[in-house]
């Protein structure tokens, strides 16, 4: 399982093991803007949601930066 696992190829401790080594695990991202990638570029299954112990939670998409995206709240800083 990748979980949070980003971009498909480019920040992707999975990728590898996916494209050359036949890996048949599942990774999660709720980025909406990788799911296009993710069908196109991997044979894994892939889980377009948001994985949380609390039954609601709100998740935020930075339009120009992935880093910038994640749980409301879940920063160290809040």
């Amino acid at each position: 399982m990748d979980l949070a696992a980003n971009h498909p190829q480019k920040v992707s401790n999975s990728y590898i093991l996916d494209r050359h080594f036949d890996w048949r695990g599942i990774c999660i991202e709720p980025l909406d803007k990788f799911v296009l990638n993710f069908i196109q570029m991997r044979s894994c299954d892939y889980a377009h949601i948001l994985i949380s112990n609390k039954s609601i939670e709100t998740f935020v998409e930075h339009p120009s930066s992935h880093e910038l995206s994640g749980v409301v709240g879940g920063d160290a800083t809040t």
